[in-house]
């Protein structure tokens, strides 16, 4: 009886185990995943700061540039349709 109930622990803990170590695994391909990313983006700064070089103008970050914003709202109020 207690052999059984034994065995039945070690496999019920072998089963969590592998659970476990599933879940590791899918964690461990996101995070290369994210790096590979990262290293996309990285290498893209470094290309966008050589290219700043070249032309010897100041690196703005992206959050820092002006918008680009579309002004319609007097064309659409003309024609009688919502902007977008």
């Amino acid at each position: 009886m207690l052999n059984g109930m034994e065995k039945d622990l070690i496999e019920e803990h072998n089963r969590e185990l592998d659970e476990v170590i599933k879940h590791g695994n899918v964690v461990v391909a996101h995070t290369q995943s994210l790096i590979e990313s990262m290293e996309k983006v990285k290498s893209v700064n470094e290309r966008r700061l050589a290219n700043l070089k070249d032309k010897a103008t100041p690196y703005i970050p992206t959050g820092e540039m002006p918008k680009k914003v579309k002004h319609s709202a007097g064309r659409h109020r003309i024609h009688g349709r919502k902007p977008p």
